[in-house]
């Protein structure tokens, strides 16, 4: 594939990251507009500490306590990258796009260490990620997750496409992640690479209950 053509790919994939954002974001300032008395949408981090203290957010993780001080902002909340990876395999086939097809049949699971500390993702390349902690919403909220510009300005693409977090769910955050630069990327675990915004629902909350309910890698 030339040069061109790849380069015209990456502009589709981060406008159509863009587009998705910007969709959700504009659905939740639509709904609330159609509110007179509501208070908000968009959780500011004041609320999401009280949310917290609720029980309404929790941020979770297995190997060490969350130092939430350091990972909440004005109005989210900071992610950590985690250990585990899936790369696509060179297996050239075609892949079905139905509701049957499962991404673990044509991905390879790679897990970093000590001894490997970073997963290097070249120009134009995908891969799947996933966070550190675990998130869980309750029902009556929910999330969407966006990349840090930080990083995005380096070429990085943290979660190009399916970035909406249920309300009711409870899992690690699988991350699709892309590099549109022209230069190999490094991931390292316990880098902050993401970004949750949170968004109160309207009307009576129902948990989702679907296939990635307790998603891993």
């Amino acid at each position: 594939m030339n040069t061109t053509m790849i380069t015209f790919e990456s502009k589709l994939v981060l406008i159509f990251s863009f587009a998705t954002f910007c969709f959700w974001i504009f659905l939740a300032i639509k709904n609330l507009l159609k509110k007179k008395n509501s208070n908000g949408c968009v959780l500011t981090g004041k609320e999401i500490k009280k949310a917290i203290s609720k029980g309404e957010i929790g941020i979770t993780s297995k190997k060490e306590k969350v130092d939430l001080d350091s990972l909440i902002g004005c109005a989210s909340i900071d992610l950590t990258l985690g250990t585990e990876f899936r790369k696509y395999t060179e297996n050239k086939k075609p892949i079905e796009i139905r509701e049957k097809t499962n991404y673990q049949d044509f991905t390879e699971l790679i897990t970093l260490s000590d001894k490997k500390p970073y997963l290097e993702i070249a120009p134009h390349e995908s891969c799947l990620g996933i966070t550190e902690e675990s998130v869980y919403v309750s029902k009556n909220l929910s999330g969407i997750i966006s990349g840090r510009s930080r990083f995005a300005r380096v070429g990085l693409f943290v979660h190009f496409c399916a970035n909406f977090i249920q309300p009711g769910i409870e899992a690690q955050q699988v991350l699709e992640i892309f590099n549109a630069s022209n230069h190999p990327l490094r991931l390292y675990p316990g880098e902050k690479v993401c970004q949750v915004v949170f968004l109160k629902m309207f009307g009576e909350g129902v948990n989702y209950n679907g296939k990635f309910y307790k998603q891993k890698l």
